[in-house]
């Protein structure tokens, strides 16, 4: 997504804290995650365990 779609999202969680990340396949070690690669085995450990997960951790 880009910055300014993750803006626009933010902006519908007014009285919400938010954090905004962003990252490249290259960041975890791959050449594309793809719309639906977040919910794919595949990427389990080097995406959700060691990467969204410990982000998570710090909020």
């Amino acid at each position: 997504m880009s910055e300014k779609n993750i803006k626009s999202i933010h902006g519908f969680y007014t009285a919400s804290q938010k954090t905004m990340s962003r990252f490249s396949p290259e960041d975890i070690g791959v050449k594309h995650i793809e719309h639906f690669g977040f919910f794919k085995d595949k990427f389990k450990k080097n995406l959700w365990e060691d990467y969204l997960l410990s982000e998570l951790k710090e909020i």
